[in-house]
C-alpha cells in the first residue's frame, strides 16, 4: 500500500532537509542546481521582505475598494495628462483609462505573486514558505479579503475598455473616430477577462498561503471571510467558484454548527466540487474548535 501512497515533492524535500540536519556527515548537502528559479531566489533573498511590501502597497493603491490617501503610492502618474481635460469626451476617456490602468496593475501583481509562489514551491518548499511568511507579515490575507469585499459580480462585468482604440483595431483597417457613442458602447463581452483573471489569481494566492496552516486559517475566521467569499460565489465561473469553495472548506469546522446548518447549499457545493481526503474532517467540528 505504501508504494501507491502519494507523497508530495514538498514532503520529500522537508524529509531530506531533516536528514541533512540530523546526519551532517553521512548525509552532506549536495550542490544546488542553478535553475532560473534558484538564481531569481538568490538575487531576491537579501531584500525579499521589502519586495513583498512594495508589491502589496501597489496592489492596495490599485484596489477598487481602497480610499485615496495622501500617503498612498501615486499609481496614476503615467496616465494623468499634464493638462486636465476640457471636454466631456476627454473626461470620459480619461475616466475609463484610469480604471483600466488600475485593472492592469492588479492583474500584473496578482499574476506575478502567484507565479513566484508556484515556482519557489517547485524549486524548494522552504523558499515557498519563506516568501509566504513575509506575505502574511505584510498583511496579504486581509488585503485580499478587502479586495474581495466588494460586488465581485459587477467588478468582473466592468467595461473599462474602448474597442475602437483597443488592440488590434487601433492598428488594423481604417481608424474610426472616437465619439461619445463609441465610449458608451464599451466592450461586447459579457465579462472583463482581465478582472476575472485577477480575482482567480488573488483567491489562489490566499489558498496557497492558508492551506494546511491552522493559524492562518483562523485568521480567515477572525476576519469574517465566510460572508465575503460566499458573495463571490455569485460569479458563475467554475474555476473562481472552485477556489472560493476551497477557502470555505478549510474553515467550515471553525464556523460552528449553526453556520453549517444555515449554509447547506454551500456545504453541498463543497462536497460536490472540491477534492477530499480519506480522513478529511472538514464537514464537522466540535464546539471547542468553533469558539
Amino acid at each position: 500500500m505504501l508504494q501507491h501512497l502519494y507523497v508530495s515533492l514538498g514532503e520529500m524535500q522537508v524529509k531530506r532537509e531533516d536528514e541533512i540536519t540530523h546526519n551532517p556527515l553521512s548525509k552532506p548537502e549536495v550542490d544546488v542546481p542553478q535553475t532560473p528559479a534558484e538564481i531569481l531566489y538568490q538575487s531576491m533573498l537579501p531584500n525579499l521582505p521589502q519586495y513583498m511590501i512594495a508589491l502589496l502597497k501597489i496592489l492596495l493603491a490599485a484596489a477598487p475598494t481602497s480610499k485615496a490617501k495622501t500617503d498612498s503610492i501615486n499609481i496614476l502618474a503615467d496616465v494623468l495628462p499634464e493638462e486636465m481635460p476640457t471636454t466631456v469626451l476627454q473626461s470620459m476617456k480619461l475616466g475609463i483609462d484610469v480604471n483600466r490602468h488600475k485593472e492592469i496593475i492588479v492583474k500584473a501583481i496578482s499574476g506575478l505573486l502567484l507565479l513566484l509562489l508556484k515556482h519557489f514551491k517547485l524549486n524548494h518548499i522552504y523558499q515557498f514558505e519563506f516568501m509566504s511568511q513575509h506575505l502574511v507579515f505584510a498583511n496579504c490575507i486581509p488585503l485580499v479579503l478587502k479586495f474581495c469585499n466588494q460586488n465581485i459580480a459587477s467588478y468582473v462585468a466592468a467595461k473599462n475598455s474602448i474597442p475602437v482604440i483597443d488592440f488590434p483595431l487601433c492598428v488594423i483597417g481604417e481608424q474610426q473616430e472616437l465619439t461619445a457613442e463609441n465610449l458608451e458602447a464599451g466592450d461586447r463581452q459579457e465579462f472583463c477577462w482581465r478582472n476575472l483573471f485577477s480575482c482567480i489569481n488573488l483567491l489562489r494566492i490566499l489558498n496557497k498561503l492558508t492551506k494546511w496552516k491552522h493559524s492562518r486559517t483562523m485568521m480567515l475566521v477572525v476576519f469574517k471571510s465566510a460572508p465575503i467569499l460566499k458573495r463571490a460565489l455569485r460569479v458563475k465561473h467554475a474555476m473562481l467558484q472552485l477556489y472560493v469553495l476551497k477557502l470555505l472548506k478549510m474553515q467550515t469546522k471553525y464556523l460552528g454548527r449553526q453556520w453549517r446548518k444555515s449554509n447547506m447549499k454551500t456545504m453541498s457545493a463543497i462536497y460536490q466540487k472540491v477534492r477530499h481526503r480519506l480522513n478529511d474532517d472538514w464537514a464537522y467540528g466540535n464546539g471547542k474548535l468553533s469558539q
